[in-house]
């Protein structure tokens, strides 16, 4: 086996051993209420969800082979300080992209049996179903769920100086109604209503406005997302290796790799899904390194009275694309994490040299530039350990197939935003 072919198996038994790793991640500790209000406690699978799982995988003991509950199967479920409840509802399918806005007011209803999620917990409860073309919330009416509606349609309306028409938007907002119905034990919060947007942060907002008005309980829950994206900075240096064999000069072919040191700056995305699989992300680090540079100068003599100095210059600047999937294990208010993946390497920069002959009657210089353009891939693989938004990672690259560059290492540190 060649070194390429077992770096490929390396990462790919690398890959292999941390998928066995999940299954027992994606089970968390929670409860189902049954129809006739038993509570039972178990554990739920969260695997393979979506922004609102249509049933859920429910065990008594981690090793059970457990049972699925749909909506109609249990009142609710939750874990932590999630909490679902199920039934049917209206949903409504008109988009709310301006591209694709409807000319007609008309609701596009459609009855739906589903889990909602709850936001707010208290007295009057806040729902959010994120499984629709658009977020969509609602209320409880008694034992039932209403759909606060709102829709955005586009409708002709005559200009002002009263020939022709523009199209304008149009918004239904009949949520701000129902909404001072369901707060109508709290008259001084309708001008806050009429002011409310069809926004979860809002939404939240009023719900606490009542909360204070009326002195009743309110909490807050915090809805998974399906995606969660986490943009951060990089800074760091790397321990480089350049070999120069590729520019068609036999005195440079002669010489050994450069290494070299630069400096790492950069922007991270680390790609998520905190329902489905809590521990796994999709790392992405897109990087500009300070630039790679060496000179080497050769001095010598072709005959007693005639001498040269040979001098090489080398500068290359660099852009590094990291893809990385990473596995994080939390232990205390530390989270220890490896991750594998591709590094793609664009490397741009200038070589030079500079010959002089010396001899009594003459003095000769030659000067040649070349810029040249390299691109470089690389596997990767790193291990290192986050605290609150800060973390650092120890990193190696060694390069697949390249006559430039060599293996990589590098330190990096990471702050979140």
């Amino acid at each position: 086996m060649n070194h390429y072919s077992f770096r490929f198996s390396l990462l790919t038994a690398i890959m292999l051993f941390c998928s066995t790793l999940h299954a027992q991640d994606n089970l968390k500790r929670g409860y189902i209420i049954r129809p006739a209000g038993e509570i039972v406690h178990g554990f739920i699978d969260v695997a393979d969800w979506g922004m609102n799982p249509s049933r859920v995988l429910f065990k008594t003991y981690p090793a059970d082979t457990g049972t699925y509950y749909d909506p109609y199967d249990i009142k609710e479920f939750g874990m932590n300080q999630e909490v679902w409840q199920g039934g049917f509802v209206d949903v409504e399918l008109s988009s709310r992209d301006p591209r694709s806005l409807s000319t007609s007011p008309e609701l596009y209803l459609e009855k739906d049996l589903v889990f909602l999620q709850m936001v707010i917990k208290g007295p009057k409860p806040l729902y959010v179903y994120s499984k629709a073309v658009n977020e969509q919330f609602y209320i409880k009416n008694g034992n039932d769920f209403e759909l606060l509606v709102y829709k955005k349609y586009l409708k002709d309306v005559a200009k002002p100086e009263g020939f022709g028409t523009n199209t304008a938007v149009i918004e239904n907002k009949k949520y701000q109604g129902q909404l001072i119905v369901y707060f109508d034990d709290c008259p001084q919060i309708k001008n806050k209503i009429s002011r409310t947007s069809y926004k979860q942060d809002e939404l939240e907002n009023l719900f606490y406005e009542y909360a204070k008005c009326t002195n009743t309980g309110f909490e807050r829950l915090s809805p998974i997302k399906n995606i969660s994206l986490k943009l951060g900075g990089a800074i760091g240096f790397a321990f480089s290796s350049l070999d120069f064999n590729f520019i068609e000069d036999h005195r440079i072919k002669e010489l050994e790799p450069v290494n070299c040191k630069p400096m790492i700056v950069g922007m991270t995305l680390e790609i998520s899904r905190p329902v489905s699989k809590p521990k796994w992300s999709v790392y992405n680090e897109f990087t500009l390194l300070t630039p790679y540079s060496h000179n080497y100068t050769l001095k010598g003599k072709e005959s007693e009275t005639v001498s040269y100095v040979d001098s090489y210059g080398f500068k290359f600047y660099s852009w590094k694309m990291v893809n990385m999937l990473r596995y994080r294990y939390p232990v205390g208010k530390f989270s220890f994490f490896g991750n594998a993946g591709i590094t793609n390497e664009f490397y741009r920069g200038t070589w030079t040299r500079n010959y002089e002959f010396i001899s009594p009657m003459v003095t000769n210089n030659h000067r040649v530039s070349t810029h040249d353009k390299l691109f470089v891939t690389r596997v990767a693989a790193g291990a290192g350990v986050r605290y609150s938004i800060l973390s650092v990672e120890v990193r190696y690259e060694p390069a697949l197939i390249s006559k430039f560059a060599g293996s990589t290492t590098s330190v990096v540190f990471n702050v979140r935003f």
